[in-house]
């Protein structure tokens, strides 16, 4: 048995956000995917932006780079993020997984970034939260 018809949406605006008011808003940011070696400046930042992002994820890559290359991960995030940047990071527990990766355990995030960073745990298994303070 079929119900109501849903009410139809009004499409809005590409490129455009809606205030309380109801006035809109142009958008005034943009995603950039790029595909490179996250140890690398030039590759992860060719255009030159670094200090100006506002949202990092790493959606399951730190905790696959070797512990010895751990670092130039870190560099390359100081880098990029500008105060207040949000960094999302999705990372398996630490363990022995034959050449699965090694994983992150619940210090080595904070650890890594250093000072001028506050962190903690998701409520979803495996998220880290992390935002730079200054």
């Amino acid at each position: 048995m079929a119900g109501p018809s849903p009410r139809p949406t009004r499409p809005r605006r590409p490129g455009s956000a809606r205030t309380r008011e109801g006035r809109a808003e142009p958008k005034t940011h943009c995603v950039q995917w790029r595909l490179a070696d996250v140890t690398e400046p030039r590759q992860v930042d060719p255009g030159g932006r670094l200090g100006g992002v506002d949202l990092l994820l790493d959606n399951g890559c730190l905790h696959g780079i070797p512990d010895a290359h751990r670092r130039g991960w870190a560099d390359i995030v100081r880098a990029l993020a500008a105060p207040g940047c949000v960094l999302l990071v999705r990372a398996a527990p630490r363990g022995r997984r034959g050449p699965a990766p090694s994983g992150l355990g619940p210090d080595e995030l904070p650890a890594l970034l250093g000072e001028g960073w506050a962190c903690g745990a998701l409520p979803e298994p495996h998220w880290y939260r992390c935002v730079r303070q200054h």
